[in-house]
């Protein structure tokens, strides 16, 4: 991770594979919710918030690097970054593929388990190299990045979404 040095053309590559991909979101592996199927009526939406989520993330990751002063090392964590969100949403698509009906229910969910808990670690991994810090910190940053600039981007776009997914969301965590 150290030695990446990240490329104009491997960053843009990246972030246009992460948009491409990100137009059919994870919740679409729930093709049984009712809503995911709401949720899924308004996927210009979720794209966007997607794309200020990233953002953000790449806003802070330059600001906490050059606070380490490790701001060389901006490209690289970046191409890490976003491949490791590529191929996370690839996997993601993979996932979508498995016939629901000849697998059992359990399976779906155990994987999107494993493999929510495996993007943890080599997020985890990825930061820990970038800040020359401990796996479990890099575990710690990662989180941190990720949620930070997801909760903001939601309050940046949440008076966009319309009220009929936010009607949707209470309603499922109400029942």
């Amino acid at each position: 991770m150290r030695d990446v040095e990240g490329d104009n053309a491997t960053i843009i590559t990246f972030l246009l594979l992460l948009a491409l991909l990100e137009l059919h979101p994870l919740v679409s592996l729930f093709t049984d919710s009712v809503l995911a199927l709401k949720v899924l009526e308004h996927r210009m939406t979720i794209w966007f918030l997607s794309l200020v989520w990233h953002g953000l993330a790449i806003v802070m990751i330059f600001v906490l690097l050059k606070m380490k002063h490790s701001a060389s090392q901006f490209r690289g964590t970046l191409a890490s970054y976003f491949g490791v969100f590529v191929l996370f949403q690839l996997v993601g698509v993979l996932l979508q593929l498995l016939d629901r009906g000849t697998v059992p229910s359990v399976i779906p969910t155990v994987l999107l388990f494993v493999w929510l808990s495996w993007s943890c670690c080599v997020f985890g991994y990825v930061f820990g190299s970038a800040f020359s810090i401990k796996f479990y910190q890099g575990l710690v940053v990662a989180f941190l990045v990720n949620t930070v600039s997801y909760v903001i981007a939601f309050v940046v776009i949440g008076p966009i979404i319309s009220d009929e997914i936010l009607t949707i969301v209470r309603q499922e965590v109400g029942s």
